[in-house]
């Protein structure tokens, strides 16, 4: 699987600024990559880890403006956000709908394992508390 990443990445010019030898060592290395290109190393970054959290915790495909409903933020806002990543996310049309979710399963469980979003363990519980509500409004 890293390979036909890695080697798609390489036609496409992503790793034009690195060297054959610069290349990630195997596919923990190569989501460290997608990391550090998603922008989540840079300050701030609160509002792309609530979105990073929603689309973690949800774990299905969902449409921008539900992510925007749940982080309480702009749609346009989020799907600024959402733009960016477009390379490490899965967009589906479901119901006439755009709906994205995380590319893969493995890059799924990267991010649950890394340690920043451990740190961020409160804003995480929010997430969650929105998540439920949202869910208990559409309900309603």
């Amino acid at each position: 699987m890293y390979l036909r990443y890695v080697l798609s990445g390489i036609a496409k010019g992503e790793y034009n600024d690195l060297s054959l030898k610069q290349l990630p060592d195997g596919l923990q290395e190569y989501y460290q990559v997608h990391w550090e290109r998603m922008g989540m190393d840079k300050k701030p970054q609160e509002m792309k880890v609530f979105i990073l959290f929603i689309l973690v915790e949800i774990s299905t495909p969902i449409p921008c403006e539900m992510i925007a409903d749940i982080a309480e933020q702009d749609e346009y806002g989020v799907q600024v956000i959402l733009d960016e990543w477009v390379e490490y996310l899965k967009l589906q049309n479901i119901d006439k709908e755009d709906c994205y979710s995380i590319y893969h399963a493995s890059f799924l469980d990267f991010l649950k394992a890394k340690r920043l979003l451990d740190a961020k363990r409160k804003l995480f519980q929010e997430v969650n508390q929105r998540i439920a509500d949202y869910l208990v409004n559409r309900m309603k």
